[in-house]
């Protein structure tokens, strides 16, 4: 049964923090994807850990995300025909809102449990050419599975989505997007995300 702070961690757009060892192979026996998903938890986990301001982290924590994430794919997943049809400068805008939301979103939950324990899984070899890296996160209320789909492009592994408890987050974007686009204008969606994305930037400053 999914647990309270897994739906609202699917359906708040936060992903999973890190913060602990994790079981499973070592790096040099995990394939390439899993490796990537490893190395950039352990290197968040590592920023959360050491020195430096809140501020200072948090920037740091964006870099590191930027290496796992590929969110203009994950745009593309989300709303990828409305997109097509666009101008270009509307479809950047809104790559460039989506990034920063979902990176944003991602790191604002990155303290948000204590002392969890994570297990990454070998990867899934999918016939698409995608990967799968299965993730379980254990904390001392709730335990649920976050699992990457990762798409390798120029020698690098990158999460084109994220799945948490079952519940796609390129889907559930998707869904939540075009119903907002039956009642109201591209430029009205965009502008409902700029909202968004402030009112991050004003909760991580008041941090």
């Amino acid at each position: 049964m999914r647990s309270s702070a897994a739906a609202a961690i699917a359906f708040s757009l936060a992903v999973f923090p890190a913060g602990t060892l994790f079981a499973g192979p070592s790096p040099l026996e995990a394939p390439d994807a899993a490796r990537a998903v490893r190395e950039t938890l352990a290197a968040a986990e590592r920023t959360v850990a050491g020195e430096g301001s809140h501020n200072e982290k948090l920037a740091r924590l964006r870099e590191i995300a930027r290496t796992l994430f590929d969110t203009e794919a994950m745009a593309e997943n989300a709303l990828g025909d409305v997109l097509a049809a666009l101008p270009p400068e509307e479809q950047q805008a809104f790559f460039r809102l989506y990034d920063e939301y979902v990176v944003r979103a991602y790191l604002q939950k990155l303290l948000f449990f204590r002392n969890p324990h994570f297990t990454v899984a070998p990867t899934e070899r999918r016939p698409t050419g995608d990967a799968l890296v299965r993730t379980h996160i254990r904390t001392e209320r709730d335990e649920y599975s976050v699992d990457y789909v990762l798409r390798e492009a120029g020698g690098r592994w990158m999460a084109t989505d994220i799945v948490v408890e079952g519940v796609s987050l390129s889907h559930n974007h998707g869904e939540q997007f075009r119903s907002l686009l039956r009642k109201e204008s591209f430029e009205e969606l965009l502008d409902r995300m700029r909202s968004k994305v402030e009112s991050q930037r004003l909760r991580e400053a008041g941090s």
